[in-house]
């Protein structure tokens, strides 16, 4: 058999299958095997994606900028290239990818189906409003009217992720993981006092505020998040016997499947499940259960 090409070796395995292969012979004509073997490995390194965003992403992203605002895009593209470089030298690239890809897995079966739905339609308000800034804005001093025009979509971001958050915290109760309950509070009152500092400071980057107001706006944030800690405790089930608990599964300590919980007693703080064998219905106290990671964990 007599083939051509540097991707022969890959056929190697399928004839040994079939029969023995007893000599090979490489003859190499008027070839340059390196740049060949290169070709090919920078065939297969530009079909990874993130590769691929970094060699096409970028630069169709610039060409596009370029092509939309004229004399203003080499302002533009070095701003898109600033932020990117930033996303990236922070490590908040991949974060920020996670929560897109995280968008896929919306489902028109969850009930949260629209409040997530409502926050991408928030965040393109957001985009349009900015646009529409700049359309408008005269760019007469370049950082202080781009810091405008940003400014135009903190409060439409902010809604957004609050909107965003709202839906995870329906999910976590629907999928019976109220346990995460309070940890979606606490991210939705973070981002209305990183919203409220954020926006205090670009005030006073316009010098529309004076910088008291803004220390005044970092205590208050403290301040609203430490009382936000104290009062977010009613919402963790973790300590408690609720009837959230229904329904969640049942272990012990080695991880044997005991059934789920059936029915809760809140003046006893005790939960019921069923026994496997019988069918028989089994109480067990709050000394001999623990709630992790949305599972009843049983002690000995």
């Amino acid at each position: 058999m007599v083939t051509d090409g540097s991707e022969d070796d890959q056929i190697i395995p399928i004839l040994q299958s079939h029969a023995k292969i007893v000599s090979k012979e490489t003859v190499i004509i008027k070839q340059a095997q390196q740049i060949e073997s290169a070709f090919f490995t920078l065939k297969e390194v530009i079909k990874d994606p993130y590769v691929a965003r970094i060699v096409f992403g970028i630069p169709a992203i610039l060409l596009l900028l370029f092509v939309a605002v004229g004399t203003m895009s080499f302002q533009i593209i070095a701003f898109v290239l600033g932020v990117y470089l930033l996303l990236k030298g922070f490590g908040l690239e991949e974060p920020i990818l996670d929560r897109f890809r995280s968008l896929g897995n919306i489902s028109v079966q969850r009930i949260s189906f629209p409040f997530y739905i409502g926050s991408i339609f928030v965040g393109a308000f957001g985009v349009i409003t900015a646009y529409t800034e700049f359309a408008k804005s005269p760019l007469t001093d370049p950082l202080l009217d781009s810091v405008r025009i940003v400014q135009a979509t903190y409060l439409f971001i902010a809604l957004a992720a609050l909107i965003g958050v709202a839906g995870r915290g329906i999910d976590v109760v629907h999928l019976k993981k109220a346990f995460l309950l309070r940890k979606y509070m606490l991210t939705g009152i973070s981002i209305l006092l990183f919203w409220w500092i954020l926006d205090t400071a670009t005030l006073v980057l316009l010098r529309e505020v004076d910088l008291n107001l803004f220390l005044t706006t970092i205590l208050g944030s403290f301040l609203v998040l430490l009382l936000a800690f104290r009062l977010s405790e009613v919402l963790d089930v973790r300590e408690k016997v609720t009837r959230l608990l229904v329904g969640l599964p049942i272990y012990t300590i080695e991880g044997t499947w005991l059934g789920r919980v059936e029915a809760i007693d809140k003046r006893k703080k005790s939960i019921t499940y069923l026994n496997r064998k019988n069918s028989k219905p089994i109480e067990v106290g709050k000394k001999r259960f623990s709630l992790r990671k949305g599972k009843i964990v049983l002690s000995a």
